[in-house]
């Protein structure tokens, strides 16, 4: 089923019709964005950011986006009409017959009927204008007959297909939507660390609903990943279950509550996340059952400049601007962290500025790994090399990946050991270059 973000001006009556047809819908009420305000562009990078398609009855801005040639992972543009039921059959039919939405634009357009009071509802998708100017097409300097969507000189435009191996491998952190939930000695906003000792220690089972919470922002800076924040989870609980930690409700409902309150009633949206305030915005609970049988995760951060992969042990919750895959190995780190995986993330993935950003189903579930790579020894034992050097360098340097990384990439850096980590680089590039054959 399609994966949609649908802005505020959407009809909820919409929303829920197309829910009922189990489409992925995240409203602008879900994402705690709405009635601020937000610019359209702002709209549409979140959800592209999100891998989600924007639905909307906003025709003008978003054609306009469109357009101007913004990548995006999708537009619809529905009819401001009551007749939500049959409109939303009409789409559902569509979305069923498309694999994917990426830079397309999509509209919804009722087509009258001579001698019907019936309405008829009609999909057209609008492709951006492009001017035919009869010149030579030159690729890489080379006179060629075509060049595809990716580029090349020969091939096919379509998307690859999701690959059936690469299914619950790859996941979106948790969203909290909520900084009431944390406990934070930089936010003076929320409940400090030194508070949730005293809760632990006056009641030890508080524990249970306490994890360590991880950002992008950690995992990028901190030489060892350290986290410094940690999150109430009464995961998908009842209220009434939730009360049995007294304590850690009462933060939620104190800090959480009154701002849940403060959205749109007239919304099934607004109301049912005021009525579960105790719960996150979204729980991941496929991903937490996904790394149970594991003892440490591979994480990115969703957008980067470059792409940065690390183990993180299981048990934190990890924010929603990483990606998490379910691997323990060094030859998945192998794979994942080479500039063969790398490449495809540009290729496949969508971009804010010049950071790619990358979303699973494209550039994940898409990606082929090579065959038996999970029993390669040498994809494992350079993997671990690289890995090991990496950490113990940016402890000696106290550089974290970004730090590290921008080092990596100075065409002027010559220190012996940034010369070194190059050097563990093109190895493993080699040894996935082999495994592919």
């Amino acid at each position: 089923m399609a994966r949609l973000y649908s802005n505020e001006n959407l009809a909820i009556d919409l929303v829920e019709a197309l829910r009922k047809f189990n489409h992925d819908i995240l409203s602008s009420y879900d994402a705690g964005q709405a009635n601020q305000g937000i610019p359209d562009d702002e709209v549409l990078k979140y959800a592209t950011l999100n891998d989600r398609c924007v639905i909307t009855f906003n025709r003008d801005d978003f054609v306009a986006l469109h357009r101007n040639g913004v990548s995006h992972a999708g537009i619809i543009i529905c009819k401001d009409d009551r007749d939500y039921l049959r409109q939303a059959q009409v789409l559902h039919d569509y979305l069923e017959t498309q694999d994917r939405l990426h830079n397309r634009l999509i509209r919804v357009q009722r087509q009258n009927q001579p001698n019907s009071s019936q309405k008829l509802f009609v999909i057209r998708e609008y492709l951006r204008q492009m001017r035919k100017i009869d010149l030579p097409i030159i690729l890489d300097g080379k006179p060629v007959e075509k060049i595809t969507a990716f580029l090349f000189h020969a091939g096919g435009n379509n998307d690859p297909q999701k690959l059936i191996a690469n299914e619950d491998k790859s996941f979106q952190g948790s969203v909290i939507l909520g900084l009431g939930f944390t406990f934070d000695d930089s936010n003076i906003n929320v409940t400090s660390i030194a508070e949730m000792q005293r809760l632990i220690e006056e009641n030890p089972r508080n524990q249970e609903c306490i994890f360590p919470y991880i950002g992008g922002e950690e995992v990028n800076s901190s030489p060892t990943h350290t986290h410094h924040r940690y999150v109430i989870n009464f995961a998908e609980m009842s209220e009434e279950e939730a009360r049995e930690w007294p304590d850690l409700i009462s933060i939620v409902e104190d800090k959480v509550k009154p701002e849940r309150a403060k959205l749109n009633m007239n919304t099934a949206d607004g109301r049912r996340r005021a009525s579960t305030w105790w719960l996150w915005g979204r729980y991941t609970n496929a991903l937490f059952k996904a790394i149970e049988p594991l003892d440490r995760v591979l994480v990115s951060t969703q957008i980067s400049k470059y792409r940065m992969l690390t183990f993180l042990p299981k048990g934190y919750v990890y924010d929603q601007r990483l990606v998490v895959f379910t691997f323990d190995t060094y030859s998945s780190f192998t794979i994942l962290h080479s500039r063969i995986h790398e490449i495809w993330v540009i290729f496949m993935g969508a971009s804010i500025k010049d950071d790619p950003i990358y979303t699973p189903s494209d550039c994940f579930q898409t990606f082929p790994f090579p065959e038996n790579w999970e029993t390669n020894r040498e994809l494992e034992s350079i993997g671990q090399e690289y890995y090991e050097f990496r950490a113990a360098l940016m402890i000696r340097n106290n550089q974290g990946l970004t730090a590290t990384y921008n080092r990596f990439h100075d065409p002027e850096e010559d220190d012996a050991d940034i010369l070194k980590l190059r050097q563990l680089h093109t190895q493993m590039d080699t040894a996935v270059l082999a495994a592919y054959g």
